[in-house]
């Protein structure tokens, strides 16, 4: 079950970091350039967080957006206690 894995700390501040900002802040770009990582490595996070299960991505008119699933909001707060 996707609960007993290990969040790694990137994986746990997008978790966090999803949770504050507001709808306009949820897109890759601005993702990974709050959290002050590369954008494609951002990408391949957002990805296996996709694949697990903990976000879904929704596409919008230009950008795809990502929100936290059930699952996601389960983790977060053993994401707050990763960072």
């Amino acid at each position: 079950m996707a609960l007993k894995k290990e969040i790694k700390t990137s994986e746990a501040r997008i978790l966090v970091l999803l949770s504050q900002v507001s709808d306009l802040n949820k897109y890759a770009r601005a993702i990974t350039s709050k959290l002050d990582i590369d954008y494609s490595y951002g990408l391949g996070i957002l990805g296996r967080m996709v694949e697990k299960g903990w976000l879904k991505k929704i596409r919008s008119t230009k950008y795809a957006v990502y929100e936290t699933t059930r699952i996601g909001k389960d983790l977060l707060s053993k994401a707050k206690k990763v960072i």
